[in-house]
């Protein structure tokens, strides 16, 4: 049985080393109501308030894109401190509209293109949470960073969506580290060649229990970031029963989320 990574005892731990400080302001803009979404909402405004900090949370159910987008201008507008929009937005929306309105010193999620570009450079003192997340989990089994780790590991990346896929994948090449990438267009022989021989597997592609404990060789390290809602339940990308096969991984609920929020919040610190 492999070790299961306790992302809320590590978020725990990380958060208490910066617990006291003056925080500013949180403010979380938020769309519609994808369970998911707003859990991951709830999450973070709890957490946020358990350490003192003061959230400003704007939700709207807004159809209509120009109005959002106005809208949202106001909310960071009338606000101080970081600033999140929560993704992801309605389906057709343009993301990147609403993300490059968010000021790149305010951007604690490190979503504006241009915050992300400073921190690609490595000038940006801030992590992507996600990113953040990521090192910590593995950090706490490989007893050092990826970099220091054996450097015959094999890295695979499952999906290359915005919220994880591209930062892990950006991450891993600003850091020298050579990974397999694997989308829908990868076909199903080459995902099962690259996945029978990763050491490491990172997934963030939000479809449910999609990777098996047959799809995996023994002794691998799982990393799961992605989250779908079923029948009222949060399900991971990895069935459960990779826990028979793999040397860990983490759970979700309970893993990479409680750290994310941690990472976020330790950007926020920085402000």
């Amino acid at each position: 049985m492999g070790t299961i990574i306790n992302g809320r005892e590590l978020a725990k731990e990380i958060l208490s080393k910066i617990e006291g400080r003056n925080f500013p302001i949180l403010t979380i803009i938020q769309f519609g109501s994808d369970p998911a979404s707003s859990q991951f909402v709830t999450i973070k405004t709890n957490k946020a308030k358990s350490l003192g900090i003061q959230v400003e949370l704007f939700q709207s159910d807004e159809s209509d894109e120009s109005s959002a987008l106005a809208w949202t201008k106001t909310s960071i507008d009338t606000t101080s401190g970081g600033v999140i929009i929560q993704l992801p937005l309605p389906q057709g929306w343009n993301t990147e509209s609403f993300t490059q309105m968010i000021p790149t010193h305010r951007d604690v999620d490190l979503l504006n293109p241009e915050s992300y570009e400073l921190w690609k450079q490595g000038r940006s003192e801030m992590t992507p949470p996600v990113v953040f997340a990521v090192q910590k989990s593995l950090e706490s089994i490989l007893g050092t960073g990826i970099r220091e780790s054996p450097s015959d590991k094999h890295v695979a990346v499952i999906g290359y969506g915005q919220l994880v896929g591209k930062p892990v994948c950006d991450w891993l090449t600003r850091e020298s580290i050579p990974y397999s990438l694997i989308t829908l267009e990868t076909d199903a022989d080459e995902r099962s060649q690259i996945l029978d021989t990763a050491d490491i597997i990172i997934s963030g592609t939000g479809a449910p229990h999609s990777v098996t404990k047959r799809d995996i060789q023994n002794g691998s390290i799982l990393i799961d970031c992605g989250t779908a809602e079923s029948n009222g339940s949060i399900l991971g990308d990895f069935d459960p029963d990779c826990a028979d096969v793999c040397q860990a991984m983490t759970p979700v609920p309970g893993g990479i989320g409680p750290l994310t929020v941690a990472g976020l919040i330790t950007n926020l610190s920085l402000l």
